[in-house]
């Protein structure tokens, strides 16, 4: 499914402050959440283990 963003901005990179950071969405959909809550989890903490690092890098910049 695709939906229109009408004040879409494209992402720069390198970051700049300011403008529109690269990223990724997905969207999952499931016929069992109790099954799907160990991938939701394990997910999870990679997100947050990306956004840990991430803050780390931007630090020593």
């Amino acid at each position: 499914m695709f939906q229109q963003a009408d004040a879409y901005g494209a992402p720069v990179w390198p970051p700049a402050e300011g403008e529109q950071r690269p990223m990724m969405h997905f969207d999952f959909q499931v016929g069992n959440p109790d099954a799907a809550n160990f991938p939701v989890q394990t997910l999870q903490q990679v997100r947050d283990l990306l956004c840990v690092r991430r803050r780390r890098t931007s630090r020593r910049q």
